[in-house]
């Protein structure tokens, strides 16, 4: 809330959170003449709470306030009678201006029944469950192929997610008659802010742009004169009968469709492809539902509280879509888990519908963060770590300070890594990032932005997010200092730097109950059937693939490619780092990572400043190598089947070779290790192709590994093997199992 608000000021820009607070806070609109509210069809809930308090206002103590609602898709009739006053004496209704909206070029508008040319078929959509199918993707693609064809202008696609994004990303950069043709690009909000200027710069070809909603109404792209669009959005939605929320994928509402369709036809005729029916289309919801109705509700039950003029549940009945009163009652009992409100009523018993605001609760209320957050802040300050809660509650309510980069997701999580310092722990990833930053900052390291730029390049931040932070964390401690919540420095307890993760992590449990992971108690029998997995290896630094066949591929002739690949990958840096071990036995490849342990413990006096000076390979959570953790994140970005692929010799010729050249299976010695319990799902891909020259593309058959299982224990040793490989012969159409 920092501005230059002075006596002589007549105009304020502010955000709906800010006029909100003011409103609460002042509890009249005499200080304004008038108020206008822009983009009221979003139905935001600060929006919606904020229509119920000047609706108050104007019919007790602000009657000479003039209130001013905006939208360009605006649904006028529910709010002329939303605010239509009836008095005994006379009837207050509000007047309607509508500013013509002409536009200079034509949008032409097509649904799938149109699309039959470009391969449409009835089974490729289920409008029971939202999704987007294979034929879909294809579908997209071909329409994509055809407009490339027929104009240089750029193309905007709209998708409800990054996964949908990645795997729309595949399909297309699979495709021979758009490679070289065009440049494609993704948007969405995660995406770090170097990568989402790509969509926005002038390129000398047309552009495809993979976008999520953020593209709906934030953002405009000039040269853009076609949108495909698969008429999906995903939404927060609380789950009925539990305290959770989840990100639910339905089917966008009109005024989002239309809203989206706007994006074309602003300089030039433009063209839209709606890819479900037009039948569907019309009978779609004309307004999406509105976040009162489908979120969490903490924050708006405390404000209201803060307001103290009616019970929630009472103001909140009043509103333009009153939320479920089971809704309400849940968020209060949130809020009395958390400490927010009283849990019992002076008499002792417990109220499932109102309770009295404590001074956490006040808290909550004040601070422009999470309620969950706050509580964290909270016990930051009473474990005497209130300035790193602070700067760790700051970094999870913006934008993450970790550059995204689509095509680097391994160098980009190996930097997290790093910045994570052993713990393991993404809050002190954050908290470390943000110190050295900080530090840097304040002993003018930076000669200018473009210096401060290039560092945060080099380290993987995100420079904007990071002064964004900065000004979230100084808004914090003015509004706690306001509320005399300052850390005391007399007997409180003074942690070493090495004390600091545990008692966060202490802090992160308190405040975020339940929604952390434990791990279960491991027994004997667990214990030994797991080493027997692994074959008495090392459970820190070995993963391993299941069913190779040995006896037809002799695996040691290609080790050294095998090696190559998972370099090449980004899961290891050398190739001396791995050894290879083919058990033909069990027909188990073993894979063993050697890279030299680096102590934690050891650093020099120079602090963290040098320790980030470098990226360093060092071990991360404990023992568990840090290779372990790259193998994992490799299945996540390999889902849409991009994989690893090595050139293979014939059976006979692999045979042959190894024969001549005396390779022979090493053979491993069994040494007992404990090893860990909790199975995880992970996939990892690995394509083979014959090396034989005279053999045609058709008969190149493919060993794919797939289902890769990841083993965990309290421990924090793991190790992950394969479930089965199999052989496809793209001549005979099916698949084999060995």
């Amino acid at each position: 809330m920092h501005s230059d608000e002075k006596s002589l000021t007549r105009l304020m820009f502010c955000t709906t959170g800010v006029i909100l607070q003011k409103m609460i806070s002042e509890k009249n609109m005499n200080n304004y003449s008038h108020i206008i509210l822009d983009e009221i069809h979003e139905r935001e809930i600060d929006m919606d709470l904020l229509l119920v308090i000047v609706k108050e206002f104007l019919l007790n103590n602000s009657i000479g306030t003039k209130l001013i609602l905006m939208s360009a898709t605006l649904n006028a009739e529910i709010f002329i009678d939303y605010f239509t006053f009836e008095f005994p004496d006379k009837v207050i209704k509000p007047g309607v201006f509508e500013l013509p909206s002409n536009r200079d070029f034509e949008i032409n508008k097509f649904h799938l029944e149109d699309l039959v040319r470009f391969g449409f078929q009835n089974d490729i959509i289920n409008y029971m469950k939202p999704g987007i199918s294979t034929g879909l993707y294809n579908l997209a693609k071909n329409i994509l192929i055809h407009r490339i064809k027929n104009s240089d202008k750029s193309i905007l696609v709209f998708l409800p997610g990054v996964y949908e994004i990645e795997t729309l990303n595949a399909v297309l950069k699979d495709s021979e008659e758009l490679k070289e043709k065009c440049l494609i690009c993704v948007l969405y909000s995660s995406l770090s802010v170097e990568n989402q200027k790509i969509a926005f710069k002038p390129a000398s070809k047309p552009k495809i742009i993979l976008c999520t909603n953020i593209a709906e109404s934030s953002v405009t792209i000039n040269d853009v004169d076609c949108v495909i669009d698969f008429c999906l959005s995903k939404v927060v939605k609380t789950v009925k009968n539990t305290t959770m929320s989840s990100l639910t994928m339905e089917w966008a509402a009109r005024d989002n469709l239309e809203q989206r369709a706007g994006r074309t036809g602003r300089t030039c005729d433009g063209v839209v492809y709606r890819l479900i029916h037009r039948s569907h289309f019309s009978g779609r919801l004309r307004f999406s539902m509105p976040e009162m109705e489908r979120c969490p509700l903490e924050t708006t039950v405390l404000r209201i509280k803060l307001f103290d003029v009616e019970p929630p549940l009472k103001l909140l009945a009043k509103a333009l879509s009153p939320p479920e009163t089971s809704e309400v009652k849940k968020a209060l009992l949130i809020l009395k888990e958390l400490g927010g409100l009283q849990r019992l009523e002076n008499n002792l018993q417990f109220d499932y519908e109102d309770g009295k605001m404590t001074f956490v609760g006040r808290i909550m209320a004040a601070l422009p963060v999470d309620v969950r957050i706050s509580k964290f802040i909270v016990l930051g300050y009473i474990f005497s770590v209130l300035d790193e809660a602070i700067i760790i509650g700051a970094g999870l309510n913006i934008r993450s300070i970790f550059r995204t980069n689509p095509s680097e997701r391994l160098v980009d999580y190996e930097h997290k890594l790093t910045w994570a310092d052993g713990s393991g722990c993404d809050f002190m990833a954050i908290l470390n990032a943000y110190k050295l930053w900080k530090f840097m900052s304040e002993q003018g390291q930076f000669s200018d932005w473009k210096a401060e730029q290039i560092w945060c390049h080099e380290f993987n931040l995100e420079r904007k997010s990071l002064h964004e932070m900065r000004e979230l964390i100084h808004s914090i401690k003015e509004r706690l200092s306001g509320l005399n919540f300052t850390e005391i420095r007399g007997n409180a307890a003074m942690w070493e730097d090495r004390e600091k993760p545990v008692i966060l992590k202490i802090c992160i449990a308190g405040a975020f109950l339940p929604n952390f992971f434990i791990t279960g108690d491991s027994t004997e029998y667990v214990e030994q059937s797991i080493q027997k997995e692994i074959g008495g290896k090392n459970p820190f630094r070995t993963v391993y693939f299941k069913k190779m066949d040995n006896k037809s591929y002799v695996g040691q002739v290609h080790e050294s490619q095998i090696k190559q690949k998972m370099v090449e990958a980004g899961v290891c840096r050398h190739t001396d780092d791995i050894k290879l071990t083919f058990d033909k036995g069990s027909s188990k490849l073993f894979m063993e990572f050697l890279s030299d342990e680096v102590d934690l413990e050891q650093h020099d006096e120079s602090g963290i400043h040098a320790k980030f000076q470098k990226i360093s390979n060092c071990q991360v959570a404990g023992k568990i190598a840090s290779e372990i953790y790259r193998a994992v994140k490799l299945r996540t970005t390999s889902r849409n089947g991009c994989g690893l692929s090595i050139d293979v010799m014939s059976p006979e010729e692999a045979l042959q070779y190894a024969q001549e050249h005396g390779i022979y299976e090493e053979q491993t010695t069994f040494e007992v290790r404990k090893s860990l319990s909790l199975s995880l799902q992970l996939r990892l891909y690995l394509f083979f192709v014959p090396e034989k020259r005279n053999q045609k593309p058709s008969e190149v058959p493919r060993i794919l590994c797939h289902s890769t299982n990841i083993y965990k224990q309290s421990q924090r040793r793991c190790y992950f093997n394969c479930s089965s490989w199999q052989i496809f012969h793209s001549t005979e159409h099916r698949t084999k199992h060995y």
